[in-house]
Order: structure tokens, then sequence, then C-alpha cells
């Protein structure tokens, strides 16, 4: 593992690989906040990001640690400077291999209860595409290898068998679902096929212990036309391709919303409802065919390829925003549902288009605009606010350079008023818009200094080392929090070669491909 640390921290940081994939890890002592995406328990958030592309698709991630100044690769205290980790690292189950795609998905979350975040790193590569989940707990020096679980869907419990093109690990989210106060991992296998219906999808759940993820009651998992999720296993629905949690009912237990961008060719979502035993039954499925929705189901929408849940109305319930990034030649939309009294409703349901409803840009064949999704309060306020990647995005003249539209949350939901187009062209930002950048391509949200509004993070995985189109090493952006809404003015630019990064610049790293 490399690691800049003290020879204190490195000889903690020195590991030994499970000895099973579902042994019992022990809870790490000391960590002081419960503080969302907070790795080493100091009060400030954390953020993962990938590196996609490194050394032929085997993947990799990076940890970056959160200070009263920002995210920084030289942090003060006990906590390591930028870890670099691939399968490869002392400690972590398993080893690296052409197109494992180590860090495809990632999933941030307290599984074991604390108070430090744990990281699920999905490889949907692995072995021949069956694919594979690594943990990684949370400690008061950072990230650890110790106790790593290794998840296939043939380790011991897990249900369902590993075959080729399962992708399982594909998708990951982590939300207390059982309402115990540790957090459960979903993960979406959007290939799995189910009888007749190649690449169908299921979504297997893993329950959070005081010993460790997997360690309590048996996983379970969601399948379509068995159990409680109900309907038909069709050919290409990839039902788990996008996974979200958030509280829609008010219980203090999260639901599970499931994409399938597949089914019946346009795409849907369906919303599990959390409880004390896991998931009983199944809550309806919501396309645009559903009253309230705007359009009508139409091939290769892909709706409910990222979904994304966060309270934009400040009722205390989560809402939940849909994206349609296939709509109308890939020009892109979202779609947004607000709780009600028994969950999701299509009444006041939103549809959000560029150069539509107060929304500046142009919309174009292939801006893909909703195909990446995150929430948070990133401005003033009790309301979460919405990123939309646009990775198709042109800016200006510069075709595919990638922007993100911003939507601020008030007590009557997403608004218009206040929205921001952010693209590298934005004051401040640093880097330059190329073609082919793909900037927002991944988006995260994260409160890294510790107070005020949450920072908005980009990703830019094409991103060339000097702004230029060639090498796409890809870089990532963390947009100052402000009262209104992230800002472009005292942004931090991140790549590989700057000081205190690890790894140097190479052709097709995708540094920034997936952020948590």
């Amino acid at each position: 593992m490399a690691l800049r640390s003290t020879a204190a921290v490195a000889a903690l940081l020195t590991l030994t690989a499970l000895a099973g994939p579902l042994a019992d890890p022990a809870p790490a002592a000391g960590c002081g906040t419960a503080r969302p995406g907070d790795l080493n328990g100091d009060g400030f958030s954390d953020l993962v990001v990938t590196e996609y592309g490194r050394t032929r698709l085997q993947g990799g991630i990076h940890v970056f640690y959160g200070t009263a100044t920002g995210l920084s690769a030289n942090p003060a205290g006990t906590a390591p400077d930028d870890q670099f980790l691939t399968q490869d690292s002392e400690g972590v189950p398993d080893q690296s291999e052409n197109a494992d795609e180590w860090g495809a998905a990632l999933a941030v979350g307290d599984f074991n209860g604390d108070r430090c975040a744990d990281v699920a790193v999905g490889a949907p590569g692995e072995n021949e595409t069956t694919g594979a989940v690594t943990v990684l707990y949370g400690s008061p020096i950072g990230l650890l290898t110790t106790g790593a679980l290794l998840l296939t869907q043939n380790s011991p419990k897990l249900p369902d068998t590993a075959e080729p093109n399962d992708r399982f690990g594909a998708a990951l989210t982590a939300g207390d679902f059982d309402g115990d106060g540790r957090a459960d991992l979903a993960v979406g296998a959007p290939g799995e096929t189910l009888g007749r219906g190649f690449g169908a999808g299921t979504v297997a759940v893993l329950w959070g212990a005081p010993a460790g993820l997997g360690a309590g009651r048996a996983p379970s998992e969601l399948r379509p036309g068995a159990g409680v999720v109900g309907g038909k296993a069709e050919n290409g629905d990839a039902f788990g391709a996008a996974l979200a949690a958030g509280d829609i009912t008010g219980d203090k237990r999260d639901e599970l919303i499931v994409g399938a961008p597949g089914e019946n060719g346009s795409g849907s979502i369906q919303v599990f409802p959390g409880g004390a035993a896991g998931f009983t039954k199944a809550g309806p499925a919501y396309d645009r065919s559903t009253g309230g929705i705007a359009g009508k189901p139409a091939f290769g929408d892909a709706f409910g390829a990222a979904v994304a849940a966060g309270d934009f109305n400040g009722d205390g319930k989560a809402d939940v925003a849909a994206g349609i990034p296939g709509s109308n030649r890939s020009r892109g939309a979202v779609a947004v549902l607000y709780a009600g009294t028994d969950g999701l409703t299509g009444t006041g349901a939103q549809q959000w288009v560029q150069g539509v409803g107060g929304l500046v840009g142009v919309p174009a064949a292939g801006d893909r605009f909703g195909a990446v999704l995150a929430t948070g309060r990133m401005s003033a306020g009790k309301h979460a606010d919405l990123a939309i990647g646009i990775p198709g995005d042109a800016v200006a003249t510069v075709s595919n350079a990638g922007a993100v539209q911003v939507l601020l949350g008030s007590a009557s939901g997403l608004r218009s008023t206040g929205s921001k187009l952010l693209s590298q062209d934005t004051t401040g930002v640093g880097g330059n818009a190329t073609t082919g950048d793909r900037f927002g391509s991944a988006l995260a949200v994260r409160q890294i200094d510790g107070t005020g509004p949450a920072s908005l993070i980009v990703g830019s995985p094409a991103e060339g080392t000097t702004g230029t189109t060639t090498q796409r090493c890809g870089a990532f952006t963390v947009f100052r929090e402000t009262k209104k809404g992230p800002s472009g003015a005292g942004s931090q630019f991140w790549r590989l070669g700057l000081t205190g990064v690890q790894g140097a610049p190479a052709p097709g790293v995708f540094l920034g491909y997936t952020l948590a």
C-alpha cells in the first residue's frame, strides 16, 4: 500500500488479507462523528476518487481527506495523505487483473456503526464480468484494509451464482434500510440473466451489523419476477443499473430506489420500502406513463439510468430524481417526484430540460442531460439541492466538454431561480474546457470543511493533463460552497502530477470516473 504518512501510521496500516469472504471484522474504535463520508471520524467528510482506466482497466482508488480548509493531499492530524489503493495493495483481497474495473462504482456508509464511514468498491468486470465488491473499513487513522471483505455472488450467504456478464457491483448504494443505525449495502447486478430474460438484472442487499457488513442477518435479493419484486424478468431490463437510498416515508428507515433503464425499452424506477425486517414488500414502479410525469415512454429513453434522493422541499421526507439521458435523441431530461403521505406521488412532479423552464443552455443531441445525479445541501437553508451531469454538453463551440446544472431546493421544491450551469469555462474553475473532457461524468456532494453548505465535486475523467486533448488522464474539481450554491471562485482543480497526489499522469487513467 502506498501511503504518505508517519512511520507509526504506516505500521498500523500494514495489514493481512481476509481469510474468508464474510469473516467478522473488529469494529474500529475511537471514531468521532457520524458525518456522512467521514472515514476517519474527525468531523470532515472525505472523498474517494476512482482511477477507472489504470493499467488496462484494472482500476484503483484515491482517498483524499477533508480538513478545516477543504480537501487536501497533505492533511494535518493522524490521517494519511492521499491514499492510493488497488487490488494489489497489501491487505486488499484478490489481485488486480485487466478489465476488473475496480472502482467503477463506489458507496460510502457506516456499515458497522462505529461512527467512521466505510467504503464499498465495485469491480463489475472481475472474473470475466461476473463481478465483485470489496468493502474497506474506516478508522481514526483513515481507511484500512484490515478485515476487508471480497464479495461475489459465490460468497457464502450471498444469493445467486456468479456468471459471466452479471456485472455484480456495477451499481452500489448505502442506506439504513432496517433502521438499526447502521448502513446497509445494495449491490446491482444489471446483467444477471433470469430464466429467458438475458440482462434482466438483480439487486443483492447486505445488512450492516456491529461486527461488519454481512455478519448478521443473511443477505437479501430483489429479483424481478420473484419474491417481493413481482413483474416479469425480461431481456435488457437492467434492473439494478442505478441505485439510491432515502427516507421517502419519514419513518427513519431508508427506502431503496432501483433503476431499470431498459424496462420495456424505455426504463422505469421502483421503490422498495425499508422496514425492521428488511424488504417485505415492493412499492410502485414509475415511468413516463405514470400520471403527473411529463412525456411519453419512448424506446431508448433510459428512464432511471441515474437516480438520486434528497429532501428538495424541506418537509422531512426524501424526494426522488430520475435521469432520462436518452430522451429526445439523448438530449436528456430529469423527472422529479415528490414524497406524499404514502410515498412518492406523480402529483406535482417536475420535468427538467436544458433551455426550458428558466434553465440556461441549449439542448443538443448527445448531451445526455441527467446521465449523472447527486443531491445535498449545497446552499443556505434546510432544503436539498440537485446537481445534474451533462457530460456531452458543448461549451461554447467545444463539443463534449461537459457541464453541470445545479437546481436549488425551496419550500416549494426545486426551482430554476438561482440555478447555475457550471463548466470549466466558469470563472475560477481550473483547467480548460476541451473537446471530450466529459466534465460532469461523475458527481459527489460532501461537507469537506465540516461547516455550512456542502461542496460539489465534479469529475472530468477524459481531461488532458495540460488542458489539451492528449492523454485523457482525468481530473476532478471541488467547487467552493456558498450560501447561493457552488462557486467557481476558490475552487480546487485536482489531477495526477500535483504535489501530494500519488501516481504519475498516464494516458487513459480516467481519474474522476467515479466519486463518493
